[in-house]
């Protein structure tokens, strides 16, 4: 049998797995062939390197096992040790936030901490709480309002929600939605007047912030229905797009008071107007007209 025959039953031989009878014939064939022998040599020590390798890395297994199941019981005592006194520590930490918000945002309130709870957490997932914590604070000035603050929890993150400041944001859209239903009212009346002719209507509420905050949000209620004399509670400024002639326009005084008197006709008392005139030769505008003060005193020029 050739060289090339036995060399490819050699790995079969090795592995003890062929015959008895291709085994003897091997070993005759290696006994007369210097080749071949040195090929099962070459093979068994290439074999007996692997296996080598095989038991260098167990040990090294074994010291990466330990060290994972090291992590997973630090992991496991941290969780344990956060369930048991997560909420202590939370709770400092909220307080000085409160503190630091209130510092922020509302200093001029003069406010200090009445108050502080903590309400129950409905547990969801693995150690993750949805309960929140509350704070009241009082101003030390009598004349000013108490306010109530909340916080609650998502996940492991905390966020605060300014429950007054969310009060007032609510009356805003409260004011948002008479003013719209006031501005569809006043549309509908001039539509019908003929005066004068009206293209388009637009009402918004004629005061800032931080006025409608301390005088406007206190008188209204979020599920306040709408009444015609709303705004005698919320300034309002209404803006009208007009078409009119030169001549219409030629005296202003007497065209402004027209106008404002035919909403006074209709019982309608915006703080402010603004007109804006449409004419065959031109556009102009005429902003910001009091109308709760003698127009002959305001100087009122068409632009």
């Amino acid at each position: 049998m050739n060289c090339e025959i036995i060399q490819n039953l050699l790995p079969a031989y090795l592995d003890e797995s062929c015959s008895d009878e291709i085994k003897t014939i091997i070993e005759d064939h290696l006994k007369e062939c210097p080749k071949c022998r040195n090929l099962v040599e070459e093979l068994k020590s290439t074999e007996m390197a692997s296996t080598s390798t095989i038991d260098e890395i167990k040990p090294f297994k074994k010291i990466m096992f330990n060290h994972r199941m090291k992590i997973f019981i630090l992991t496991i005592t941290f969780v344990l040790i956060f369930l048991l006194f997560g909420t202590r520590l939370n709770s400092e930490i909220i307080k000085i936030r409160f503190n630091n918000y209130i510092n922020t945002h509302y200093s001029e309130y003069n406010l200090v901490m009445t108050n502080f709870t903590y309400e129950d957490p409905e547990t969801q997932g693995f150690g993750i709480n949805n309960g929140f914590y509350i704070a009241h604070f009082k101003s030390q000035d009598e004349d000013k309002k108490d306010i109530e603050f909340n916080v609650f929890t998502e996940g492991f993150i905390f966020s605060i929600k300014d429950t007054y400041k969310n009060n007032v944001d609510n009356k805003k859209n409260t004011a948002d939605r008479l003013i719209s239903e006031y501005n569809n009212n006043v549309e509908k009346t001039l539509l019908r007047q003929k005066n004068f002719y009206v293209m388009e209507v637009s009402s918004s509420i004629a005061c800032t912030d931080e006025y409608f905050e301390k005088n406007i949000a206190d008188k209204l209620k979020l599920n306040m229905d709408y009444e015609q004399n709303i705004d005698e509670t919320i300034p309002i400024s209404i803006t009208l797009k007009i078409n009119a002639t030169e001549t219409d326009i030629s005296d202003t005084y007497s065209y402004v008071n027209s106008i404002i008197s035919e909403l006074h006709h209709a019982n309608y008392n915006p703080a402010s107007l603004s007109l804006i005139v449409e004419t065959e030769k031109d556009s102009y505008q005429l902003l910001n007209i009091l109308c709760d003060e003698d127009i002959k005193k305001q100087n009122l020029t068409f632009e």
